[in-house]
């Protein structure tokens, strides 16, 4: 990280609705230091976690480039369908050969 660079912002599950509803920003750095990255007005993130710091909590989450958010953004949507597909109305939706290949590729 460097400064001047552009850095993606993504709100958090504690953030407030009026931020969720501004969705993803941007912003740029203005200083780098040893833990921490501050960006325009008082911001500042811890760089190993990328959480804003100062609260008891964070109301985003700093990606240091688009593709990074972008890989983020594409997990999740992998890991909710995988659990949505597996997992239906409390019960098992899944044959037994499919199962063994789902296990198969986790223990690999």
């Amino acid at each position: 990280m460097k400064v001047g660079q552009t850095v993606y912002l993504r709100p958090t599950e504690f953030t407030s609705s009026w931020n969720k509803e501004q969705g993803i920003q941007t912003d740029t750095i203005q200083k780098v230091g040893r833990k921490y990255v501050y960006l325009s007005g008082t911001r500042k993130y811890d760089i190993a976690t990328g959480l804003e710091c100062g609260d008891d909590y964070s109301d985003f989450k700093m990606y240091p480039d688009k593709e990074s958010l972008d890989l983020q953004l594409e997990r999740e949507a992998l890991e909710k369908k995988v659990r949505n597909s597996i997992l239906k109305y409390s019960e098992w939706d899944i044959d037994i050969d499919k199962l063994r290949k789902i296990v198969a590729i986790i223990e690999s």
